[in-house]
């Protein structure tokens, strides 16, 4: 069991690195790691991790694929897509409102997501396993 949040996000970039491939985008440095997830049935599901020590162990995956975790067994927030652009920055451009490594993203970029807020590695599990039935 992980005793820090260092911790945790090691021990579930570990699992992430040994069932994910990484994305073709790539991982963004210290902020964020990009993976394509395929499940048995050929489903395949972008997601993203942020690996930032000053965050928590966030985890977003497009919210069609994940429906049946959200029973409050695992903490999440749900990020519509209509919640994009709704804010100007100080140069008056709209501002894409959620993490910028997902923003290119194809499959979930513009998507309604579900963003996990992660305590174990075995949460991960439960969501790999829900992506794998998908």
């Amino acid at each position: 069991m992980p005793n820090t949040r260092a911790d945790l996000k090691t021990a579930i970039l570990a699992r992430l690195d040994a069932v994910c491939e990484e994305h073709e985008m790539g991982h963004q440095g210290s902020k964020a790691a990009r993976y394509i997830f395929k499940g048995e049935n050929g489903t395949t599901v972008e997601m993203m991790f942020e690996k930032n020590e000053a965050t928590l162990a966030n985890l977003w995956v497009k919210e069609a694929f994940v429906l049946g975790l959200l029973d409050g067994s695992i903490l999440y927030t749900r990020k519509p897509a209509s919640d994009l652009y709704q804010k100007t920055g100080k140069s008056g451009a709209k501002l894409y409102g959620r993490h910028s490594s997902m923003e290119k993203m194809p499959q979930i970029g513009q998507a309604d997501l579900i963003c996990f807020n992660l305590t174990s590695a075995a949460q991960l599990d439960r969501i790999l396993d829900a992506l794998d039935a998908a």
